[in-house]
């Protein structure tokens, strides 16, 4: 063997007993703690990270949360795009919150019989997608399938 092998082979040895020493990094006490599924946490990322956009929609509400810490009641909720008539649907939106329990998640401009409207997409009870039809503010209702 040339010497170049031998100070190789030496070197990978040393570090690889240094590198099997070393203590972990991560703190495993605190994986699958209540810390992290608390809301107010959730909460606190989604917001911090864009997810939620807290300027843009309506205040989201637990309904919507799966934290193991402190799970609520839920109905079934439905992910639903909703055509509008007026290209103003602040007034709508409250409807819709009140009435179906709808949280906004996003608008979209969609084509429809040749025309640009505006889709708002988000979430429902599934119990109220008639009432939501028969709205006279509402041009059309669709059930989606959530983007990941």
């Amino acid at each position: 063997m040339n010497k170049k092998t031998i100070i190789a082979a030496a070197v990978w040895l040393a570090l690889g007993t240094m590198s099997a020493q070393a203590a972990s990094a991560q703190n495993e006490q605190l994986s699958g703690s209540a810390v992290y599924s608390d809301p107010g946490f959730q909460e606190f990322v989604e917001t911090s990270y864009g997810y939620l956009k807290p300027g843009s929609g309506l205040k989201t509400s637990s309904a919507l949360r799966d934290a193991v810490a402190s799970p609520a009641k839920t109905g079934k909720y439905v992910y639903v795009s909703v055509m509008v008539k007026k290209s103003d649907y602040a007034g709508l939106l409250s409807q819709l919150g009140a009435s179906a329990g709808f949280k906004m998640s996003g608008e979209r401009i969609c084509r429809y019989r040749n025309a640009k409207t505006i889709c708002i997409m988000g979430w429902m009870l599934e119990g109220s997608l008639g009432q939501v039809r028969k709205n006279p503010l509402v041009a059309k209702v669709s059930v989606e399938k959530p983007v990941k």
